[in-house]
């Protein structure tokens, strides 16, 4: 990706309500999309339109998550100083950067408790795939807790 060109920009990120937190934001959590036209127009004067992502290698080196002042409006900023502009990129052509941060944070805690299987991959709707374990925020309520003895008699009976 060696280059003469190389990109700047600035991104804010959230609203000033700090759902966003700068300091837990990753490196991995950010993306960097340049779209950049090609081609020639069809009848309508739309051009087609090539994306191409910005490696994590280059994200590592060039993008930086700052925190903002206190007046700002959102809750941090994401720079880009000199990256190299990909190969696939013409410089000469007008070109868009696209900064995204998605924060997927996976539990901690993931494993459950019933049966100690990993939540992450087995907890849906009706709860834990394996066991039957539901959590409701305080207790199992009793109609599940009926469904979780139930499900324990018939794997009891069966071994």
């Amino acid at each position: 990706m060696e280059s003469k060109s190389v990109i700047h920009a600035i991104e804010p990120v959230g609203d000033g309500n700090k759902q966003v937190i700068s300091g837990e934001v990753d490196i991995d959590d950010i993306s960097v999309s340049i779209t950049q036209p090609f081609g020639d127009s069809n009848s309508q004067r739309n051009r087609p339109e090539r994306t191409v992502w910005l490696s994590n290698e280059v994200l590592r080196n060039h993008v930086a998550v700052h925190n903002p002042g206190p007046e700002m409006p959102y809750d941090a900023v994401i720079s880009i100083a000199g990256a190299p502009l990909p190969d696939a990129v013409d410089s000469s052509e007008d070109l868009s950067v696209n900064i995204s941060v998605e924060q997927v944070r996976q539990a901690k805690a993931a494993k459950c408790p019933q049966c100690g299987g990993d939540l992450r991959e087995t907890f849906e709707d009706g709860g834990c795939t394996v066991c039957g374990f539901y959590f409701d925020g305080t207790h199992l309520s009793d109609e599940r807790q009926s469904e979780l003895d139930h499900i324990y008699e018939e794997y009891d009976a069966e071994n």
